[in-house]
C-alpha cells in the first residue's frame, strides 16, 4: 500500500520485491540503495545504522507501535517525505 501511495505522489520506488532483493540481509539492501542513489525507507526496527564511512542518501525508519495515536498513516508518511523533499537539502 505505501509503495503505491508513494508512486502515486511522484516518488520513484525501488521495492526489494520488484528487483529480487526480498529476504536479502540489511547490508545488501543498503548496498543496493547506494548503487541506485536512493534512500532506504524501512519499518525494520533491527535495520542497523550503517558504518559512517558508507556514503548513502539516508535511512528513514518508520516505527510501528500498533497505536493509532503514534503510528503515521501511509498518507502522513508521504506528506512528511514531501516536506523533506521541499527543503531542497543537498544530501
Amino acid at each position: 500500500m505505501i509503495i503505491t501511495i508513494l508512486e502515486n505522489n511522484g516518488f520513484e520506488v525501488i521495492s526489494p520485491r520488484k528487483i529480487g532483493m526480498s529476504g536479502k540481509d540489511d547490508d545488501e539492501q543498503l548496498k543496493c540503495a547506494v548503487l541506485n542513489n536512493s534512500i532506504v525507507l524501512t519499518s525494520d526496527k533491527e535495520f542497523p545504522d550503517p558504518n559512517p564511512k558508507i556514503n548513502h542518501k539516508g535511512i528513514l525508519k518508520i516505527h510501528k507501535y500498533n497505536n493509532p495515536k503514534k503510528d503515521m498513516t501511509p498518507l502522513k508518511i508521504v506528506r512528511a517525505l514531501k516536506n523533506i523533499e521541499n527543503l531542497k537539502l543537498d544530501l
